[in-house]
């Protein structure tokens, strides 16, 4: 078909549209949806970010805009029996589909994503075009002429040389503490960050295990993983999330155009300061990933997407659902298994040579 990056599609107020679209969107597109957004209003058309690993992710899809519109049937949620006010919703989701898809390209400037106008469109969290004046790539030490794309604060993919890793000097001796490290001092590692705005920095894996590897982290030091997550923290989930999928489609549209992405936490991270993964999946390429621990970490369920951590949130107002530590243990540990077909693999070199062709044929049939 046409390729689109922002998909339209009629609502519900919860979310579910096409059974086409919602199948594609995958699994978790309704919980993502319902974390970010609530409850959908008639009249209103909100953005919600598609998960990069599923089908419309594949294709290319960064957002699919919900249109929830009026309805003349009694029997559903969104019937409006006044004809006059039921064609100024109709109106008024027309005027913001345009002005959503506006935003989603980065055409129309926006208000914050975390304080949207009563009486505007609600859009993404957050696309390039609404992320504060604060987080231009001037504000971490890039000059705006440094590989920007017009219309997006983000930068060309340029991971720094070895030299501006973190020494085990710096850490105590406790190389968990890394990120805490660079967190601290942003002005001393300007060469590892990636992006930065007034609530995260986005900073390069020193050790990538594919050829895209960001991390994203809170500015708030204090919370050091997910099981420090609680209920008052999901805005800050949502900013995490949202910043990661706008990074997602602007490395798509520019430098990666072949490349899926995964974006997602580890179930036991080995690092202090919560981190949000951006990998690309060509995992055959990383000579970091050296073991069965690095390989399982990212093709296995040890590896739990956003919108499912998102998803536990919107239910409970906490991911420790999700997480068994002994569970996890096990994930890690277990044999290794192409995530592409199941295959078994002997080695980490064998297996990475196995899936290098499993991830080409794939490529080859359109399916990254």
């Amino acid at each position: 078909g046409v390729p689109c990056q922002h998909l339209a599609c009629c609502s519900s107020w919860r979310f579910k549209g096409s059974s086409t679209v919602h199948k594609a969107a995958g699994g978790s597109a309704e919980a993502s949806a319902r974390a970010l957004h609530g409850s959908g209003e008639p009249g209103k058309v909100y953005a919600v970010p598609v998960d990069p690993t599923s089908a419309l992710g594949q294709a290319g899809v960064a957002n699919v805009l919900h249109v929830i519109a009026p309805s003349r049937v009694p029997t559903r949620a969104s019937y409006e029996p006044d004809s006059d006010k039921s064609l100024a919703l109709l109106q008024a989701c027309y005027v913001q589909l345009f002005q959503v898809f506006a935003q989603c390209c980065g055409i129309l400037p926006s208000s914050s994503p975390h304080h949207p106008p009563p009486s505007s469109c609600t859009a993404p969290l957050p696309t390039a075009a609404e992320l504060p004046p604060s987080s231009s790539a001037a504000a971490v030490g890039q000059s705006p002429s440094s590989g920007s794309t017009s219309g997006t604060p983000f930068g060309l993919y340029h991971p720094p040389g070895p030299g501006a890793k973190v020494s085990p000097a710096e850490t105590g001796g406790r190389w968990t503490d890394a990120l805490l490290v660079i967190a601290k001092n942003l002005t001393k590692y300007a060469e590892t960050v990636y992006f930065r705005d007034d609530r995260c920095v986005v900073i390069y894996d020193a050790y990538p295990k594919a050829t895209v590897h960001l991390l994203v982290l809170p500015l708030d030091l204090a919370v050091l993983s997910l099981d420090h997550v609680k209920a008052e923290h999901l805005g800050l989930l949502q900013h995490m999330h949202g910043l990661a999928m706008a990074i997602v489609g602007h490395l798509k549209r520019g430098q990666f155009p072949g490349l899926s992405f995964r974006v997602g936490y580890h179930s036991l991270p080995s690092l202090r300061l919560l981190h949000l993964h951006i990998i690309s999946e060509d995992f055959h390429r990383a000579d970091t990933l050296k073991n069965k621990k690095h390989w399982n970490s990212f093709t296995t369920a040890f590896f739990m997407p956003s919108e499912t951590v998102l998803a536990a949130m919107a239910r409970s107002g906490s991911p420790a659902a999700l997480v068994d530590p002994s569970w996890a243990r096990q994930l890690e540990e277990q044999p290794l298994k192409c995530p592409l077909c199941g295959a078994p693999g002997a080695t980490v070199p064998a297996m990475k040579k196995h899936y290098q062709q499993c991830y080409e044929t794939q490529q080859q049939k359109g399916g990254h």
